[in-house]
Formats: C-alpha cells, structure tokens, sequence
C-alpha cells in the first residue's frame, strides 16, 4: 500500500516492487510489468529495476485509489512468472472551490 498527494509532480517515484529468482543466468532474470489496474496509464514501472513512477498527473475525485496489478518474469524457456497487487490511495488536496447553491425562499 502507498499513499500519494494528488498533487504529486510527474515523474516522482511511488514505490518499488522486488522479486527474486533462485535460477542463475537468464532464467533467473526478472523484469517487472504492470498487468491490469493502471487507468488512464497513470504508472509507469522500469521493466529492469521494479520503480514505479508518475507518468500523468493524479485527480482524487476522479480516480482514488489504484490497484495495480504487478507481473514479475523470468527469462527462463517457458517463462515463468507471478503476480502481486499494489493498492496506492491518491489523498486529496484543497483543489476545488466552494459550489454556492440559490434556493427560493417564499415569504409568509
């Protein structure tokens, strides 16, 4: 779980994932993708390294939390790979005004 100000800069790191694989050489080479839950491809993860990062700018009262799917693979023949879920929680800031609302009164 992580949590993010909606106002966060583009590119900023959110968290980092990790995966290790016992096997040597390429089978045991990881790369990292997201596989579901990245709307609008708000994320961004480095296939390399797991860093998930910033890539459009966040709106809480549109999206509030994200949950996203991270696939780890190995280089193996088959490739084997797994799965783990992210959850990040956008919090809010104060970016929107008041609404002010006219009703009609009606005198005795």
């Amino acid at each position: 779980m992580r949590l993010i100000n909606e106002n966060a800069a583009i590119g900023v790191r959110v968290i980092a994932v990790t995966a290790t694989d016992s096997d040597s050489g390429s089978n045991g080479r990881v790369t990292y993708s997201i596989t579901n839950g990245n709307i609008g491809n708000t994320f961004y993860i480095n296939p390399k390294t797991g860093t998930i990062t910033l890539r459009r700018p966040l709106d809480r009262e549109t999206v509030p939390t994200y949950r996203l799917t991270i696939q780890a693979t190995d280089g193996g023949v088959p490739p084997r790979s797994s799965q783990m879920d992210v959850s990040i929680y956008i919090s809010d800031i104060n970016d929107n005004p008041p609404k002010v609302n006219a009703t009609s009164l009606t005198g005795v």
